[in-house]
C-alpha cells in the first residue's frame, strides 16, 4: 500500500459554525422530536470538528495524487502514466479491471496495464484511478459499513449519470464524472468520523445524527476536494449541488443536481442503515424534493422537453450498464 500524501488546501468558510441552512428537500428532515434534541447544534459541532486544526482529512494514496497532478500537464506520455500506476498494484489492477467494464470495453479483452491505459486515455484513467482510490481510502468503514456502501454506490451512479447529462450541455463530460464521483464524499468522511471512538465523535447512526450529517456533508465534500487540489469548478460545484445557496449556481453544479435527480428516479438515493432513536423521533422523506431539484437544474441548463425525454431514455440503458459495472 502506498503512503499518504501531504495534500493541503484552504478551509471553506462554510464549515464555520452557523445557523443551519435550509435542509435540502430531497433528504431526511426532522418532523418532531419529543426529547428536544437540537439537530442544528449537532451539525455545528460537526462543522467545528471538521474545521479544527487537529482534524486530519482522509488523504488519497500518493500514486493517485500523482496521477491527478500528472493529468493536468499537456501531452503526457502514456509510458509515464503506466510507470506511475505500476507503483501501486491495487490501483493498477483496478484500472485494468474497470477498462473491461461495459462503459469502456472494446472488441478485444484487456489483460495488461499498458493496453488498458491506451484504450482509456489520460482523462478516463484519471477518473478510474480516483474511483479506485476512493474505494480504498474513503468508502471503507468497519462501523456503518452498509451505509458507507450505499454512499459509494450512489456516488458512482451519479458520476456516470453526470457524464451523460453533461453531453447535453457545454460542460466537459469527464469533469462532470469526476464531480459526481466526489460530490457526496462528505457523507463518507462523516461516517468515518462517527465510527472513530478515538476522535470523540463516535455515535450510533440514529435518524437525527444522519440529518445533522446531511446538513454539513456538502461543506465537508468541498473541504476534501480543496485538500486534494481538484479544480475550482469541481470544488465550487460539490458545495452547491443541492442548490441551497444565496448566489448563482455553477453550471457544473446544475449538471450534478440533474444527474442526482435521475439517479433517484431510476436507482433510488442513499439508503442509510439507521438505528432507532431512544426518543422515538418521527421522520419522513419528502419525495417531491427530487422533482424540484430536476426542475431547477433543467431550467438553469436550458434542457428542453425533447432533450429531457432523450436523457431519460439514455438513463434506462445506463442503469443496465451500472448493474454490470458494480
Amino acid at each position: 500500500m502506498t503512503g499518504d500524501t501531504g495534500q493541503k488546501g484552504p478551509m471553506p468558510q462554510s464549515l464555520r459554525s452557523q445557523p443551519g441552512p435550509p435542509t435540502p428537500v430531497d433528504h431526511y428532515s426532522l418532523v418532531s422530536d419529543r426529547s428536544g434534541f437540537d439537530e442544528v447544534a449537532l451539525a455545528n459541532r460537526m462543522r467545528e470538528r471538521f474545521s479544527s486544526p487537529t482534524y486530519s482529512p482522509p488523504r488519497l494514496p500518493s500514486v493517485a495524487f500523482d496521477v491527478l497532478t500528472l493529468s493536468r500537464r499537456p501531452n503526457v506520455p502514456m509510458a509515464d502514466l503506466v510507470a506511475l500506476l505500476e507503483r501501486d498494484p491495487f490501483l493498477a489492477s483496478r484500472v485494468v479491471s474497470l477498462a473491461q467494464s461495459p462503459f469502456y470495453g472494446g472488441s478485444m479483452p484487456v489483460v495488461a496495464l499498458h493496453p488498458a491505459v491506451v484504450r482509456l486515455g489520460l482523462s478516463q484513467v484519471r477518473q478510474l484511478v480516483l474511483e479506485a482510490a476512493l474505494d480504498l481510502k474513503l468508502f471503507t468503514a468497519q462501523k456503518h459499513a452498509a451505509t458507507m456502501q450505499s454512499v459509494r454506490r450512489h456516488s458512482t451512479a451519479v458520476a456516470y449519470f453526470a457524464r451523460m447529462v453533461a453531453r447535453f450541455t457545454a460542460i466537459d463530460a469527464e469533469t462532470a464524472f469526476l464531480t459526481g464521483l466526489v460530490h457526496d464524499i462528505g457523507f463518507a468522511a462523516g461516517l468515518l468520523l462517527l465510527g472513530d471512538a478515538k476522535d470523540g465523535m463516535s455515535a450510533p447512526l440514529t435518524p437525527y445524527v444522519w440529518s445533522a450529517l446531511d446538513r454539513v456533508h456538502a461543506d465537508v465534500s468541498q473541504l476534501l476536494v480543496s485538500v486534494w487540489g481538484l479544480s475550482a469548478p469541481v470544488e465550487i460545484s460539490v458545495g452547491q449541488h443541492h442548490g441551497v445557496i444565496s448566489g448563482p449556481i455553477h453550471p457544473l453544479a446544475s449538471v450534478i443536481m440533474l444527474a442526482e435527480s435521475l439517479v433517484a428516479e431510476f436507482l433510488g438515493g442513499i439508503s442509510p442503515t439507521l438505528e432507532p432513536a431512544p426518543d422515538e423521533v418521527v421522520w419522513s422523506k419528502i419525495e417531491a424534493g427530487e422533482a424540484s431539484q430536476r426542475e431547477l437544474a433543467t431550467s438553469l441548463l436550458r434542457i428542453d422537453g425533447p432533450q429531457l425525454k432523450l436523457m431519460l431514455k439514455q438513463a434506462e440503458s445506463l442503469v443496465q450498464k451500472l448493474g454490470d459495472h458494480a
